[in-house]
């Protein structure tokens, strides 16, 4: 957390996930710029090893998401107290 904190100065649990998920918004789109481009040159190879990336970049955003989701349904307190549980 302090790693996140000095890179994005986010201090608080949502300002951190809004961050996390505008990053990975970032990477998907360039991973699907770098995956077209590797697809115009016939390059499969490497295609195939973006679109890998690619897939893990997509989960990383639907777990933000899920994160997101649920602050905003449960409240702060009680997202905090089930996040210790896990």
């Amino acid at each position: 957390v302090k790693t996140v904190i000095q890179q994005t100065g986010a201090t608080d649990v949502k300002a951190i996930i809004q961050n996390d998920l505008h990053g990975e918004s970032e990477a998907i789109a360039s991973y699907n710029t770098a995956i077209l481009q590797a697809s115009e040159l016939r390059d499969a190879g490497t295609r195939e090893l973006l679109e890998r990336i690619l897939a893990d970049e997509e989960r990383h955003l639907d777990y933000h998401e899920s994160q997101r989701d649920q602050l905003e349904q449960m409240g702060i307190a009680v997202y905090l107290s089930n996040q210790t549980r896990e």
